[in-house]
């Protein structure tokens, strides 16, 4: 029985760890249309239990209409700037301090959810516009190839943080961030 209360644990820790990645990548886009006068209340975000179709909404189309194409641009990076500005910090902290293993791997999935989110638009989603990198392909289609060299950068960094955690959890880690990858193109790609 025990086995089962503790494995339960970690699959809530697991959901809340990526609930608040997704949710801090929206709340991203939201302070680039915050700071244009394009959303009322910062805070107030569509980010649903099952993430399909999570935004930064509600917006007021009327003034996202008037944006130029790099502010566009802007709006639709933000949320990966706000992974990355959670991401390595994170990462630090894990491998820095000596953590209780619950905490440890709320740390882990919430720093790998980041990176994952990160590396799945710059490299995949970059490929075949979708999600945030379709408003980019079409604003400033140059920036394209420059995000891509990132994203493959932050495919690096998601190796090393999988490669330097506890041969135990490696295993774990990998099967959460490729399927974690996988369900949020395939999201993308349907809700596109």
């Amino acid at each position: 029985m025990g086995k089962y209360v503790n494995l339960s644990l970690y699959v809530v820790i697991t959901y809340l760890a990526l609930y608040a990645c997704i949710w801090l990548h929206e709340l991203g886009h939201a302070a680039v249309f915050f700071f244009y006068d394009c959303k009322a209340t910062l805070f107030n975000l569509n980010v649903p239990y099952h993430f399909a179709g999570a935004s930064p909404d509600p917006l007021l189309p009327e003034k996202v209409k008037l944006l130029q194409p790099y502010q566009l641009s802007l709006a639709a990076l933000g949320g990966i700037l706000f992974n990355f500005l959670f991401a390595f910090p994170t990462v630090w902290m894990c491998g820095r301090y000596n953590l209780n293993p619950i905490l440890k791997w709320f740390l882990l999935v919430f720093a790998l959810s980041h990176l994952t989110e990160a590396f799945g638009y710059l490299t995949l989603c970059n490929l075949y516009p979708l999600g945030d990198v379709y408003e980019v392909s079409i604003s400033t289609p140059l920036l394209r190839f420059p995000l891509f060299f990132i994203g493959m950068l932050v495919g690096y960094a998601t190796y090393k943080t999988i490669r330097q955690t506890e041969i135990q959890l490696q295993r774990r880690l990998w099967i959460y961030c490729c399927t974690m990858l996988g369900v949020t193109v395939l999201m993308r790609f349907l809700f596109a």
